[in-house]
């Protein structure tokens, strides 16, 4: 028992250290799942822009993704090699994977 209460104790300590504030430099989009945020990347990266606003459109009609606007303070919550950061907004629940140029600290 207390080794699953010292693990409890310790994982609340650990996902403190990894969060910390930062800002919105520019609007942005942020998408709940990981792949959403990377197919909408692509879609950039590719020049397909038909596609990237269709799928754009969608994510944020049915609540997948969202729209940032600069200077909005978010919680960076994790991390990625890859350059995404998941993000919370200040105050809500939800977490949207960015990437991390649109990040100031």
């Amino acid at each position: 028992m207390r080794k699953l209460l010292f693990a409890i104790v310790m994982g609340l300590v650990f996902q403190n250290v990894i969060a910390f504030e930062s800002k919105i430099a520019d609007s942005a989009v942020g998408c709940r799942d990981q792949a959403k945020l990377e197919k909408l990347l692509s879609y950039a990266r590719s020049k397909d822009n038909e596609a990237f606003t269709k799928a754009l459109l969608l994510g944020v009609s049915d609540g997948s993704c969202a729209m940032f606007q600069a200077g909005e303070s978010v919680d960076v919550t994790d991390v990625k090699w890859s350059g995404l950061n998941q993000v919370r907004r200040r105050g809500d629940i939800q977490e949207y994977w960015v990437v991390r140029e649109v990040l100031k600290r």
